[in-house]
């Protein structure tokens, strides 16, 4: 039996490919699976919004990391109001990470737009010699 390979750009292909399934089960004598709250295509359709969403809500933001006394501090360019400090810069980077997702999630959670990086970050090497 031949695997295919589904490439799901929008509802219309989400749907097809559940038909496409149901028609092989039926085909093949495999009984359908149990009822499940996906069983009607608007609820359907909501859930793959809802996944679409989830993959396309990741963004990148540049931290900055820097020592402070006896600790590090971090914050993203973009989101300058959230900071975190940690003994290491590798616990100050979790840390940041952490209430920048948090941050995030609450904009989400208020319709706020999330903020974009902006900024292009490089190195420049310059000799004096």
């Amino acid at each position: 039996m031949s695997k295919q390979k589904w490439l799901i750009k929008d509802d219309s292909d989400l749907y097809e490919m559940i038909m496409h399934g149901q028609e092989s089960r039926r085909q093949h004598g495999v009984p359908e699976p149990d009822q499940t709250e996906l069983s009607d295509v608007a609820t359907l359709k909501a859930e793959w919004q809802k996944l679409r969403q989830a993959r396309m809500a990741r963004h990148t933001y540049y931290i900055i990391i820097e020592p402070v006394d006896s600790h590090y501090r971090a914050y993203p360019l973009a989101v300058p109001e959230v900071v975190a400090q940690g003994e290491t810069p590798q616990a100050a980077k979790e840390k940041v990470t952490e209430a920048l997702r948090a941050h995030l999630a609450e904009m989400l959670a208020q319709g706020k737009p999330l903020p974009i990086e902006r900024k292009l970050v490089d190195t420049v090497v310059i000799s004096l010699a």
